[in-house]
């Protein structure tokens, strides 16, 4: 453990620091701080669990190259995810948007429906053309707001058991 860890406010520091120290204590064993169980709720942080997960897998990961070896081969869902099948199929489905959200296909096309969406907007200001297609553009922002709907769900979905890092992340 640090010395940071084992430091407790003296009389002299304020209650507010003291009470700063005592909440950036995430992580330690026996914590029984709400911000640490919240931290890694949110996946801001590893559990304890997780790291030693984390490194029995690097580890192995470590060990296999330097035997030569393909790890890439040898991992599966099995080895990777612990549960039921549930969270299993879950992460299976989670890697593949996380694939498919991290492919420059997929960033070209959302970057070409905004590009629609604005040239829309601008057709959209004249109000002649509006009432004769007025259907046609009530489609066409239908299918915009379709495609970003599934854009967002797609790259919430990619973040895997820790849907929150979508939003804290730029």
């Amino acid at each position: 453990k640090s010395s940071f860890e084992n430091e407790t406010p003296q009389p002299n520091e304020s209650s507010h620091t003291g009470a700063l120290r005592r909440s950036t204590q995430v992580g330690r064993k026996g914590s029984s701080y709400p911000v640490s169980r919240l931290t890694i709720f949110l996946g801001l942080q590893m559990s304890e669990k997780e790291k030693a997960r984390a490194k029995k897998k690097l580890s192995h990961l470590l060990q296999t190259a330097w035997e030569g070896k393909d790890a890439t081969k040898e991992n599966s869902a099995d080895d990777l995810v612990e549960g039921n099948f549930i969270r299993k199929y879950y992460w299976w489905i989670a890697n593949r948007c996380s694939v498919l959200v991290m492919s420059t296909r997929f960033n070209a096309f959302i970057t070409a429906v905004i590009i629609c969406a604005g040239i829309l907007v601008g057709i959209q200001t004249d109000e002649k053309l509006i009432s004769e297609h007025e259907t046609m553009f009530g489609r066409l922002e239908d299918a915009v707001l379709i495609i970003f709907t599934s854009e967002i769900v797609l790259k919430i979905i990619a973040e895997n058991i820790y849907p929150i890092r979508f939003f804290l992340s730029g």
